[in-house]
This record gives C-alpha cells, structure tokens and sequence, in this order.
C-alpha cells in the first residue's frame, strides 16, 4: 500500500492539469499573437497608451516620446513569441520570455489599478477597451495559464526546428515592417497635440454621449471639474452653445460621469452643452505639446 506525500497534487488532478496544459500553451500562443498584431496595426494609438503609462509611473516626461517609441518593439516581439508558442519551438527560452512579459503586463495594470487610473491598458491596441482592473483580472489568468503551460504543455507535438524557425522568424519580420510603415511617417506629428484642424482622430472612444467626433465639426474644450478657470468658463461656453453659426460644443473630461467631482462641478455650473469621458491616454495625446 503506497501512501501520499503530505501536500503532493494527487496523481489524478495532476493528469487533469497536464492535458490541459498544451491547450493553454496554444492559447496564450494566440493572445500574444493577436496582441502583437493589434500593436503592430495601430501604433500610434499603442503609443499613447505608452505615454500613459509612463506619466502614471512618473516618468520624466522630457523621455516620453523615447520611451514610447522603443516600447514599439513589443508589438513584433508578441508576435514572435506567440508564434513560437503555438509551434512549441525553443520552449526553454520562449516560456521565461512569455511569463516575463505577461508578468510585467499584469504588474503595470495591477498598479494601474491600485492607483485608480482611468487608462485604457493597451493590451490589444485599438481591438478593444479594458479597464486597469478588468486587465488586472484577464492578465492574472492568462499568466496562470501561462505557468500551467510552462510546467506542462511543452513537451507535446513540437514543431520541426527548421519549420517553426522560419514561421518565427517570418511572423517577427512581418510586424517590424507594418509597424515602421505605420509608424514613422507620423513620427514629426506625434510631437504635438493631435487635435489640429483636418485631423481625423482615430480610435477616440467617448463615454457618456453619442457625439462622435469623427464626424463633423465640434468646439470642443478639455477640462477638470476641479479647475476654477474651467468653471468661470461655462458661462461663456452656455452662451456660445446657444449660438447656432457656432459648432455643437462638447466637454471633454478624464472623470467619469457619476464621479463626486463630475457631480459637483455639473451642480455648480450647470452647462447645457454636451460633457463626455475620455481615456487619460486620449486626453494626452489631444493637449500635449
């Protein structure tokens, strides 16, 4: 009669983990694959995510623009790595790389979280829109999922070496050109605000209105619902809405609607013009410079 090990995974659940294991390696092969792509489609808006980032992590913003541009390699980088995921190719390397970088992805959007930050987290480009803490949660169980894979699912079906290198090596190439090709004929303009007369704002997500400011011609104004001079101006801005020669006219805020700040400011002011949340990496990239 054998006895157990105090605290040893009974053989059973052991076996249960263990075929699931390459499942999950091919997943997360998939996530970062469809992440890179993402990045790599949309740099520009994976670059203000960037800034954000960086201006949560009090980064001297003197280097804002050197660090988002260098962050860009990530988008090749998820490519490949996800590509080498679902081909199990150098699994001793490529595992510690995956775990690594979701690690640092669920720690960034872990501290986003904690620190109340109301960012888009970036992880999928312009594919879709998550909360820090919604981030937080996904990226905890893709890393779980990843560790899982990690201790189990590498040792099943690899890939040829010389085939999953040069799907690998292709599927790295690939992003590095779209990104470039996205990217640096914009590189003059990323240095000042995006909001210019005849920019189509791209990926500009509002919250609490149905304007879409892709659409026609707007006034808009960028205020904090705690700044004095934003309150003096609403006067003003309610005589300008009712002027019809002039714009529709629309606030834009980082605070949410049903925020104690939004609530007072609107109790006090009374605007009779449209306000709307904006992502802090939107409200960047339109007021910086």
């Amino acid at each position: 009669m054998s006895v157990a090990e105090p605290g040893s995974a009974k053989p059973g659940a052991r076996s249960t983990v263990a075929a699931i294991a390459p499942f999950a390696r091919l997943a997360m092969g998939v996530v970062f694959l469809v992440a890179g792509a993402a990045k790599a489609w949309d740099p520009i808006q994976f670059f203000w995510e960037i800034i954000s980032y960086a201006e949560l992590l009090g980064v001297d913003r003197v280097v804002w623009n050197r660090i988002a541009t260098g962050v860009l390699v990530i988008a090749p980088l998820e490519c490949g790595v996800g590509l080498a995921l679902l081909c199990n190719w150098r699994p001793r390397i490529i595992m510690p790389v995956a775990a690594v970088l979701m690690a640092a992805f669920t720690a960034l959007t872990i501290y986003a979280w904690h620190s109340n930050a109301n960012l888009n987290c970036g992880c999928f480009g312009s594919l879709t829109e998550r909360s820090p803490g919604e981030a937080a949660v996904e990226d905890c169980v893709m890393l779980a999922l990843l560790l899982v894979a990690w201790r189990w699912g590498t040792s099943r079906l690899p890939v040829p070496f010389s085939k999953a290198f040069r799907v690998v090596a292709i599927g790295t190439l690939i992003p590095i050109l779209i990104t470039g090709f996205q990217f640096y004929p914009e590189v003059e303009r990323l240095k000042s605000s995006d909001l210019k007369v005849g920019m189509r704002l791209r990926g500009l997500s509002l919250k609490g209105t149905a304007i879409d400011l892709m659409e026609g011609d707007y006034l808009v104004e960028f205020f904090s619902p705690g700044c004095g001079h934003c309150r003096n101006a609403v006067p003003t801005l309610n005589r300008w809405s009712q002027i019809p020669e002039l714009p529709p006219i629309v606030g834009l805020s980082v605070y949410p609607e049903d925020s104690s700040a939004m609530r007072k400011f609107k109790e006090i002011t009374h605007p009779n013009y449209q306000i709307a949340m904006i992502s802090t990496s939107d409200f960047r990239r339109l007021t910086i410079g």
